[in-house]
């Protein structure tokens, strides 16, 4: 638990050259694979190019979940040559969060139509939460400005946080206040004209935070 806290704390966070020293470490030292999959995910979820290195590093490793974080950060880093690797663990009947992240990781790599072929392919649900939830994400990755913001009106429904936040900023960074207010109700107490109550709503939250 304290492991992840302490990832947790850092995800909040840009990543600083101690940080980057930190979280390497771990991939080097630690004796604890649960430790090393945190660090595969968080440079992951940075979208970390100086992390490259240890997708060659961990590419053999026999530990699944070790596979699945190297495989996530290879998706995040654009890297091609892990999509054949994704869908064979997909065709290979993986456990629900197993298929969630392979999901997710194919999402980063391929075009909406490109997705649901290969979901065709490896017959997954294509009725499941976490089927929509990586079609969404494939579909704001893959969005022209002109849609951009439609697509991540999809990706606040994403039960994972770094979808909410990464749609949250976009729509922040575009003004499309439409969007997001849905998410957040004015309190008439309040004079000052940026104070909000937020609803018991995870994306309300985001937009305070984010703004």
């Amino acid at each position: 638990l304290v492991h992840k806290d302490i990832f947790l704390s850092l995800s909040h966070m840009p990543v600083t050259d101690e940080a980057f020293s930190f979280v390497e470490k771990q991939l080097i030292n630690s004796n604890s694979n649960k430790m090393k999959q945190s660090a595969l995910v968080y440079f992951a979820q940075k979208k970390e190019s100086r992390a490259k290195k240890w997708i060659d590093q961990y590419s053999d490793t026999t530990d699944p979940k070790l596979r699945l974080a190297v495989l996530y950060l290879a998706a995040r880093l654009h890297d091609q040559g892990a999509k054949d690797s994704i869908i064979a663990l997909l065709m290979d009947n993986p456990s629900k969060s197993d298929q969630g992240v392979l999901l997710r990781s194919l999402a980063e790599l391929v075009s909406p139509d490109e997705f649901q072929e290969a979901i065709k392919r490896c017959e997954i649900n294509p009725t499941s939460k976490k089927y929509y939830e990586a079609l969404w994400l494939s579909e704001y990755r893959n969005a022209t400005s002109a849609k951009k913001a439609e697509a991540a009106r999809k990706l606040l429904q994403s039960e994972y946080l770094w979808d909410r936040r990464e749609a949250v900023q976009y729509l922040i960074s575009r003004n499309r206040v439409d969007i997001l207010e849905p998410f957040l109700l004015a309190d008439p107490r309040v004079e000052l004209p940026y104070m909000v109550e937020v609803q018991e709503s995870h994306v309300g939250q985001l937009v305070v935070l984010e703004a």
